[in-house]
């Protein structure tokens, strides 16, 4: 005998079993409960929590999270062998996570990183479910994990852009929402952050450059005034122009439209002189406040 073929029998008989059978194919919901059904009260643990486990993944295809989450849960207290548990504590996470069940699934996507540590997709799952709770901190520090993991990944990148923009460090919200456009991430998407960046950075033309690099005859009346807001701030009186303009296009409100008509008239004026000039009502002052 070889010494290839030697290593080759020592390496199947190293997987044994239950890894040669574990989601080795689609068995349906009826096909894995009679599969169960057969099991003697001796069987072996490993091969109840294997059936236990497909069983739950094809109840969450189907649709089935409550139930899923029983037959996963009663796997997990059995002996799980850590290519098992990966695959179930991952499951598990989504199913608590279907359900909105954001304290359950963080707890079950970090046994899913525990058992799978060096997967950058559980690190990034688990940061997307602390940036759902609005754990932002936590959420930032999985996403690094998941970027060392992969440092190619655009979408990444573009997360942590958004964490660091609600954390007020815009500085790398910038540099990190520019690397994942150079990856590929949407351009749309991307800019769109960036103007909320710049804008909050107190950089009005790049903020009204960013929105007007994704902005489209698809873009809400909401964004449409938005850039002609950023333009006001910007005091660049030709894009503020333009976007009126396609306002004007637009079904909106009389009101609406006359305060933005206003506001592209009044651009060489700094704010304090507009309030200033006879312009007294309430609703002027309320309306130039709370509106983009």
């Amino acid at each position: 005998m070889t010494k290839k073929l030697t290593l080759l029998i020592m390496l199947v008989g190293c997987v044994g079993p239950l890894s040669a059978g574990l989601f080795s194919r689609n068995y349906t919901i009826p096909e894995l409960r009679k599969q169960m059904a057969g099991l003697s009260p001796s069987g072996r643990e490993n091969t109840r929590a294997r059936l236990l486990t497909e069983l739950g993944i094809a109840l969450y295809r189907d649709g089935q999270e409550e139930e899923a989450i029983k037959n996963l849960q009663e796997a997990a207290e059995l002996g799980l062998r850590p290519s098992l548990a990966r695959q179930l504590y991952r499951y598990l996470a989504k199913c608590y996570e279907n359900l909105g069940r954001l304290d359950k699934s963080i707890e079950a996507y970090q046994m899913a990183v525990n058992y799978d540590s060096k997967n950058w997709k559980r690190h990034r799952d688990l940061g997307r479910m602390y940036r759902h709770a609005k754990l932002y901190s936590k959420a930032a520090s999985a996403y690094l994990t998941a970027v060392h993991l992969n440092p190619k990944k655009g979408e990444l990148y573009f997360a942590l852009g958004q964490i660091w923009q609600q954390l007020g460090f815009y500085h790398y919200a910038e540099k990190n929402l520019v690397k994942s456009l150079d990856l590929g991430q949407n351009h749309n998407e991307v800019f769109h952050e960036l103007s909320f960046v710049f804008e909050s950075m107190g950089r009005y033309g790049e903020a009204a450059g960013s929105w007007n690099e994704m902005i489209n005859d698809q873009s809400t009346d909401e964004d449409w005034c938005r850039l002609i807001y950023l333009a006001y701030l910007a005091k660049d009186e030709a894009l503020a122009k333009n976007a009126l303009i396609s306002l004007s296009k637009r079904d909106v409100p009389k009101e609406t439209y006359r305060f933005y008509e206003t506001l592209v008239r009044w651009i060489p004026l700094p704010p304090a002189q507009i309030l200033s000039k006879g312009v007294t009502t309430p609703t002027f002052r309320d309306f130039f406040s709370s509106h983009p």
